[in-house]
């Protein structure tokens, strides 16, 4: 009903709030009209409503505020939709402008491209038709044309400045040169080659050699010369050259290089080759020249110097090979495994007689150990019997001598030093027994330092396992004695000569004076030696 007699009743409708209450006011209580079911009645009422006319107005105004703001918000939207317009235009134009851009760059790096790919193409061709020798004398470069005939020392510019040819032509110098002589006259180049001699001869010395004898059997083999230089000995059969050229293709070293110099560059396809010499072993390039015997190993003369030029290699034995063919290679192989072989079989021999050897010493030794076993045993029961026996007897004379040792004369007079000696007295108890009681410390503390000449002359030392005497077990009773008497450190005596008896040099002894300053070299007197009871150290 609302929305029928108040049109403008939807845009209110998102108000909320203290603006929806005094919406509410304004509407409803102000500029309210009352209407009838009398449509002319309404009419009537409605002209004579005072908020009639306001009302209009206000919904003018209201319509007016509208349009304006719809004007804008076209306005808007235009703008918004023209500036996309002109973007997507713009973007347009700078795409075309960049393709065109594109373009060109592309254009000016096909040029640059394809100028490159023609120089490369131009090189590749000159390479294919200039050929580059290197001298071996004085190893400088030079350059033939061989369509123009034209010799240079100097690079032609095609090339450049970092291209050039790239498989360079060889020239034979002293070292790759294959050109042997005659292993007899040593004056003609070789013709045939005996693989029964291992040798390469001339004709002429072929047949005086091997014209009687088991030599007039020996099938000899022809040596072909190479088809480029002329001169050189053939060491390689391209098979592949042969079935191209309908003839047979030896080359030496060096031309089989220079021929082959395009093989493996993309275009050029591999031939099959195979060698009519045995090759270097280190190279696998040129013909070996040389065997080393030591290394038992064949060299090209390059790789000979290089393998050969430090260390003990240096004084290996080599000998020189002439036309050396994978068969004659063949016998020297065969030859070395039949020389190891005896070798082999002689170090077993001698290992077996060694063994055999030890075996008999072995049981040599276990015969000799039982022998000496039975032997020992036989002698070392008496002789142990013995030793208990004396144990036995030293135990009864000392159980004898302790009841003198009870005795009151005997305990009075051994304090003073005036017992006599008995029988199962030890070294020190009857030497100690000499001196009163009182001294008694001290010379056994000096006597205690005695020690046997091997100590003080260590060069004269045979047994060092062997522990030298020391203490009491140094000198005989009566050196012993007097030095107890002496104080344990000194020998005793009266003024006079000193009488010493010992197979040691004295010079290098202290002197007495010496001895009373240094108390511990006591006993130097009396070791091992024999000194006057009236002696005097001078």
């Amino acid at each position: 009903m609302n929305a029928e007699l108040f049109p403008k009743f939807k845009d209110y409708l998102g108000y909320r709030g203290k603006e929806a209450r005094v919406l509410d006011l304004v509407l409803n209580k102000f500029f309210k009209t009352h209407y009838d079911a009398n449509k002319k009645k309404n009419e009537k009422r409605r002209k004579r409503d005072s908020g009639v006319k306001f009302k209009k107005a206000l919904d003018d105004r209201t319509d007016r505020f509208i349009f304006l703001k719809a004007s804008m918000i076209q306005a808007q939207a235009r703008g918004y939709h023209c500036h996309l317009t002109f973007k997507r235009e713009k973007a347009e134009r700078d795409e075309v402008a960049r393709i065109k851009r594109d373009q060109m760059k592309s254009i000016h790096i096909q040029k640059l491209v394809r100028k490159f790919l023609a120089r490369l193409k131009v090189i590749k061709m000159a390479e294919r038709i200039y050929v580059k020798y290197v001298d071996p004398s004085t190893e400088e470069p030079y350059w033939s044309n061989p369509r123009t005939k034209v010799v240079s020392w100097a690079k032609p510019k095609i090339f450049g400045k970092f291209s050039d040819v790239s498989h360079p032509t060889l020239l034979p110098h002293k070292g790759t040169e294959f050109v042997i002589m005659c292993v007899n006259c040593n004056m003609e180049i070789v013709d045939l080659v005996c693989q029964s001699c291992d040798d390469a001869y001339c004709s002429s010395c072929f047949n005086s050699l091997h014209t009687k004898g088991t030599r007039k059997n020996h099938k000899p083999l022809n040596i072909n010369v190479c088809m480029e230089c002329d001169y050189q000995l053939a060491t390689k059969t391209c098979e592949t050259c042969t079935a191209q050229q309908h003839k047979a293709c030896n080359y030496c070293d060096v031309c089989h290089k220079n021929v082959h110099r395009f093989e493996g560059d993309g275009k050029t396809k591999k031939h099959n080759w195979s060698w009519k010499v045995q090759p270097c072993v280190e190279c696998k390039d040129f013909a070996a020249r040389w065997r080393c015997e030591e290394c038992q190993d064949v060299y090209c003369t390059a790789c000979f110097s290089k393998v050969h030029k430090r260390g003990s290699r240096v004084n290996h034995k080599c000998e020189p090979l002439s036309y050396y063919t994978p068969t004659i290679h063949d016998h020297y192989e065969r030859e070395i495994r039949e020389k190891f072989r005896r070798a082999r079989k002689a170090g077993d021999e001698h290992e077996m007689a060694m063994e055999r050897q030890r075996k008999e010493f072995q049981s040599a030794r276990l015969v000799q150990r039982r022998f000496r076993g039975f032997r020992a045993r036989k002698f070392g029961r008496a002789f142990l019997k013995e030793e208990r026996k004396k144990v036995r007897d030293k135990w009864k004379q000392r159980k004898k001598d302790n009841l003198v040792r009870v005795t009151k004369k005997y305990q009075a007079l051994e304090p003073l030093g005036l017992a006599k000696r008995l029988d199962s007295d030890s070294m020190e108890e009857a030497v100690l027994k000499r001196i009163p009681i009182l001294l008694r410390r001290r010379a056994k503390f000096w006597i205690k330092k005695n020690l046997q000449d091997n100590y003080w002359f260590e060069e004269n030392i045979k047994d060092k396992k062997k522990i030298p005497k020391r203490g009491f077990d140094v000198g005989k009773y009566e050196e012993l004695v007097e030095q107890v008497r002496a104080g344990g450190w000194e020998n005793g005596g009266s003024e006079g000569t000193t009488v010493v008896c010992i197979v040691l040099s004295l010079k290098s002894l202290p002197t007495a004076r010496s001895l009373r300053s240094r108390p511990s070299m006591v006993g130097l007197g009396c070791l091992e030696s024999t000194v006057s009871s009236r002696a005097k150290w001078t």
